[in-house]
């Protein structure tokens, strides 16, 4: 288990985000996710962000002006979503078994974070990137908003933040 790391008054953590976006890529969660998770690594957090791609790790760093930072381990995996969605769970197995409880998984999709919460219960502190309601956007549409509401239910009560 790694303890949390304090310099000054900054406690220093261990980040994983769970989700994977293509990269690099001119979409804006792309850039958003990439830039944050090197923010946190620049200022000491130790950062786990997997992409797809095809691309190396300085590549996509590069194609966002950004650079390789000891505490970010960007991981490329590969463009296939079935290679890709395996690598990329057992990346953040072994990284909620190395970090002993303590680190903080950042969740951008609900999917992910319902995933991470059923097989690593208690292994990880979940935080919630919510840009809508996707219940809310079901039933505007005219779907059953049910089992969506359900997934954002288990999620949230799995979280202990809401940004």
């Amino acid at each position: 288990m790694l303890a949390d790391a304090v310099v000054g008054d900054v406690v220093l953590r261990d980040w994983f985000w769970l989700y994977r976006p293509a990269a690099p890529s001119i979409r804006a969660q792309s850039i958003q996710v990439v830039h944050s998770a090197w923010a946190l690594a620049r200022r000491g957090h130790r950062v786990v962000l997997c992409v797809q791609g095809g691309a190396s790790p300085r590549e996509v760093l590069g194609a966002y002006g950004l650079w390789p930072l000891t505490s970010l381990e960007l991981v490329v995996l590969p463009a296939s979503n079935s290679l890709a969605s395996a690598l990329y769970r057992a990346r953040f197995l072994a990284w909620a078994l190395r970090t002993g409880g303590h680190g903080i998984a950042l969740a951008r999709s609900k999917r992910h974070a319902a995933w991470a919460l059923r097989w690593c219960p208690g292994r990880f502190r979940l935080l919630i990137e919510a840009h809508e309601a996707d219940s809310a956007l079901s039933a505007l549409a005219g779907r059953d908003p049910g089992p969506v509401w359900a997934l954002e239910r288990r999620v949230l009560a799995g979280a202990h933040g809401l940004i």
